[in-house]
């Protein structure tokens, strides 16, 4: 058979997307009947062409094999057995398929051009993460720029990397104008407001002091008084680790952009908290778009971001070992 042509390959990488984001949130009926046509059209593509491993890479077809076959609920027995005769003939072919994974730190990649050395040992202070300056893009001052409601990145790294903050390790971003860029990082958030025809979603989100960090000299505090008075709005970004409702179950997602209504410290028995009231902007997207974010293609990265630095870190510790046992000469 011929060799996939790049534009059958996009074409396929489209529908194995759309096929593994609805089969999250759909019921059993839905699949059956309105995924069916797709998942045809995905077959005849894939036995009218040579399959080989970076076709499996791009289009990530496999995982959703392997989704449809683990999922044997949502679709009749024939799909389901389609399924696993087609990830046999891969297994056969290249090995086990579930070792396909993404090129996080290649071209077009994820983390491409980010990087950071771990310390294997415990409670040593890591080295920050850096971005090799040929990859980077510079933060505009409007907040808005080039992104869009639910744009997720691994860390906030990657997000630095393409101008989405300007600090990979700081909180929030400001200048002399104000804060262009807030990441809700640590701590809690609750939605004090929801959203309706006539009213904009109001949240409150409330942190240790020391988890917020706003600066050497507290500058931060005079640039989130500049937007609250001047009613600026700024970008928003929530992480993995914010406790919210709102929160991404991984990484770091852009939520839009948001007022700083009003923010507040307080001391709570000799712990000194960090108060902030948030409201979306006028014309956001419905909420429905950024919590579809991280999908299925963001989940594989974020599960392979995880495992590589898990093996890094275990590699390093063996290495420390090793050396700590060879005897000096």
């Amino acid at each position: 058979m011929a060799p996939m042509p790049q534009d059958v390959v996009k074409y396929l990488y489209e529908k194995t997307s759309f096929i593994r984001d609805t089969m999250r949130f759909q019921t059993a009926s839905y699949c059956r009947t309105q995924l069916m046509p797709t998942l045809n059209e995905c077959f005849d593509t894939l036995d009218s062409y040579d399959v080989d491993v970076e076709v499996l890479r791009t289009t990530r077809i496999h995982n959703a094999l392997r989704e449809i076959y683990n999922r044997d609920n949502l679709f009749d027995h024939d799909v389901t057995d389609c399924a696993k005769m087609m990830l046999d003939k891969w297994n056969h072919q290249f090995g086990d398929t579930s070792n396909i994974r993404p090129d996080l730190w290649g071209d077009g990649g994820r983390m491409e051009g980010c990087g950071k050395e771990f310390h294997p040992v415990p409670r040593q202070k890591q080295k920050r993460w850096h971005v090799a300056p040929s990859s980077r893009k510079f933060i505009t001052r409007d907040g808005e720029g080039d992104f869009l409601v639910g744009d997720w990145w691994i860390n906030r790294a990657a997000a630095f990397r393409d101008g989405a903050i300007d600090n990979p390790d700081g909180r929030f971003s400001y200048s002399k104008w104000g804060v262009c860029a807030l990441v809700l990082a640590l701590g809690e958030e609750e939605i004090l407001k929801e959203e309706s025809n006539d009213d904009l979603e109001i949240s409150s989100w409330k942190c240790k002091m020391t988890e917020f960090k706003p600066g050497p000299k507290g500058e931060g505090m005079w640039a989130l008084t500049s937007n609250m008075l001047c009613g600026e709005q700024t970008r928003l970004l929530r992480s993995w680790k914010l406790t919210s409702p709102l929160a991404p179950t991984a990484g770091l997602r852009y939520d839009g952009m948001y007022t700083i209504r009003e923010f507040a410290v307080t001391d709570e028995e000799g712990v000194v908290y960090f108060t902030m009231e948030l409201a979306r902007g006028e014309y956001m997207l419905d909420r429905d778009i950024m919590m579809e974010h991280p999908n299925s293609e963001e989940i594989d990265d974020w599960e392979e971001f995880r495992r590589a630095r898990k093996m890094a870190y275990e590699i390093q510790t063996l290495q420390l070992q090793n050396s700590a046992q060879t005897p000096l000469s």
